[in-house]
């Protein structure tokens, strides 16, 4: 195992504007670079995701956490208290980051951590928060060990037990805004109370996040400030490509609002809620299906371009979270039942997965099974006709729903883009990128550049020919540290229950 720590960079030229005065030359090392301090990354392919382009066997050096200088490797000297890692031939791309995730909900937080920085995520969006957590956010953002870094995080998510009606929400979201919250996350509101929680959000200058209801247009909704829509809707945004929309709309809107009806507060709501995130899928209706049904056969796929169209000039990102669909979608799957990486998930929680797969096996329906397997085709469907015309999107896996294990999750879901027909510079830009555009961060994540952050991914082998090369992690950089293979494979190997 090997772990290298950072120390503060001593750079010098060594008279290089002398020798040139100078008949005599004294070779390559008379313009080479002294890096004295800190860890280079040498012999590595520098990958570019905003262009795709590639730098060979270039230098990485690295102190306190920032990249100082990126260069070619015959350039660059090491010397003094710096460690030379010798790289030749691994390619180096911005750290992934997993834009929709909950470990900080999970019941062992520092082991779901672990788990995604042994996987390469080196940043995350924490998609629901507490005043507890809110409180902590510092030790979040700079866990100053082998963990990644807090990127975004809201208060605890608006839904309909939190904010039943328009009243209530305005008190809630100035009360987040005080607390600290980056930014509001909406779970599935009533109508009212969804428009009065955009309304209280751009007032105190809060983004918005979340689930778009059915009951609502995903134009409206981006019109009126909504800059990112979670999972494509999960089932809005499939509606708007509806050319029966319309009618759609106006029918579940007159129907009694059922999708999250819980029992009273008390044990059995907790019960129902813990069941209500492994698989919402269970709580559909017969009316639920037969309106998704309806959506699937009257898909228009114009339609659904000009709504990308709409969406990308209002400025609404789409996390499509797919394997988070795909897992619902397919609860009982065996893939997912044998699903090796289980073994990192604790005991309560894979016998939850385990009991709410049975219920998807007896109640869901061959029909309901079938409109499924349509809808999530559908779905990847979307997500390829969204990127063709440039909507703005993110990676992540919705870590914390039924069968997503922390780190491999978001992996999945970059096969499952690849299946959509997303490209693998498309994926890695999703990841790096565009989680540092949404964010604002731009200057300091999402690239191999001097004087941005230093989290970094090795990989074995070209990331922009295929999408299993994102998946062939070979060291991290986050806080400072480089840790090589054998270091995460250590990693891993003490996170098992």
């Amino acid at each position: 195992m090997t772990i290298y720590p950072a120390y503060r960079l001593l750079v010098s030229l060594l008279g290089f504007s002398l020798l040139a005065a100078t008949a005599c030359s004294h070779g390559p090392d008379a313009r080479s670079l002294e890096i004295s301090a800190g860890f280079v990354l040498t012999g590595v392919h520098v990958v570019d995701p905003r262009e795709g382009a590639i730098e060979k066997n270039m230098a990485v050096a690295v102190d306190g956490g920032t990249i100082v200088k990126v260069a070619p490797a015959s350039s660059i000297r090491v010397t003094g208290d710096a460690t030379r890692i010798n790289l030749r031939g691994k390619y180096v791309v911005p750290g992934y980051n997993e834009m929709h995730a909950h470990p900080l909900q999970l019941k062992d937080p520092d082991r779901a951590l672990a788990l995604m920085l042994a996987n390469g995520i080196t940043g995350y969006r924490q998609m629901a928060g507490s005043p507890a957590l809110l409180a902590r956010r510092d030790e979040f953002e700079n866990p100053g060990k082998l963990r990644p870094r807090l990127l975004s995080m809201p208060g605890a998510v608006l839904a309909p037990f939190t904010v039943p009606n328009a009243a209530a929400a305005k008190g809630v979201i100035e009360a987040q805004k005080e607390a600290g919250a980056d930014f509001i996350k909406i779970l599935d509101l009533h109508r009212d109370a969804f428009y009065a929680a955009l309304t209280a959000a751009r007032d105190a200058g809060l983004p918005v996040a979340g689930h778009v209801p059915a009951t609502i247009d995903p134009r409206d909704s981006a019109a009126k400030g909504m800059n990112a829509i979670e999972h494509l809707g999960p089932r809005a945004v499939l509606l708007a490509c509806s050319s029966e929309e319309e009618a759609i709309r106006e029918a579940l809107n007159s129907a009694p609002h059922g999708h999250l009806q819980l029992p009273p507060p008390g044990p059995k709501r907790a019960a129902a809620f813990r069941r209500l995130l492994a698989n919402p899928v269970l709580f559909d209706s017969p009316q639920d299906f037969d309106a998704l049904r309806r959506m699937i056969d009257t898909f228009d796929e114009a339609k659904c371009i000009a709504l990308a169209k709409t969406l990308k000039q209002a400025g609404a990102w789409q996390t499509p979270t797919l394997i988070r669909m795909r897992t619902m979608q397919f609860g009982d799957a065996a893939e997912y039942v044998s699903d090796p990486h289980l073994i990192y998930v604790d005991e309560e929680t894979r016998a939850l997965w385990a009991d709410v797969a049975k219920e998807f096996s007896t109640r869901i329906s061959p029909e309901e099974r079938q409109t499924l397997t349509d809808f999530f085709a559908l779905q990847k469907r979307l997500v390829k006709l969204f990127l063709t015309q440039d909507t703005p999107m993110l990676a992540g896996s919705d870590q914390g729903g039924q069968w997503i294990v922390p780190g491999f999750g978001l992996h999945q879901e970059f096969d499952l883009l690849a299946e959509a027909g997303v490209s693998p510079l498309e994926i890695l830009q999703m990841t790096t990128v565009n989680a540092a555009k949404f964010l604002h961060k731009e200057d300091s994540m999402g690239g191999v550049e001097e004087g941005k952050s230093a989290d970094l991914v090795v990989l074995d082998a070209n990331p922009l020919e295929d999408v299993e090369h994102l998946h062939r992690v070979r060291g991290v950089v986050v806080n400072g540290v480089y840790a090589d293979d054998d270091a995460l494979a250590e990693l891993k190997s003490g996170l098992e229950p």
